[in-house]
């Protein structure tokens, strides 16, 4: 393990921007459309490779995978975990904001002290 008694090291967490190709890839899958799985596992490797470096030219201390090889978190889940299901779709904007007229934050739940 990376450590400094120094300076504060840097870090991420979370996804960082996939390849084209990979997200296609991801994309045509996540719509049930024919992929081959080791054409996915390919250009998934080719994007962890080529992130890593990108991370340490940028000064990040301690690097990590980007999310590179999954497609999204909630789909990484639905395809590892049994017992998922239903359906959601998001709501708009105008929806949100509809939701959201005349809400007063400061009448919402207090945290407690």
């Amino acid at each position: 393990m990376r450590r400094s008694s120094e300076r504060i090291l840097t870090t991420h967490a979370g996804s960082l921007p996939r390849p084209e190709n990979l997200t296609s890839l991801f994309v045509q899958r996540s719509r049930g459309e024919r992929t081959a799985s080791d054409e996915i596992v390919a250009a998934g490797r080719a994007a962890l490779r080529a992130i890593v470096p990108m991370q340490a030219e940028t000064g990040i201390d301690v690097g990590n995978n980007g999310e590179q090889q999954r497609d999204s978190f909630f789909l990484y889940l639905k395809d590892r975990l049994t017992g998922l299901g239903g359906t959601w779709q998001r709501p708009s904007l105008s929806r949100i904001q509809e939701a959201m007229d005349g809400a007063d934050v400061e009448q919402g739940p207090r945290v407690a002290e």
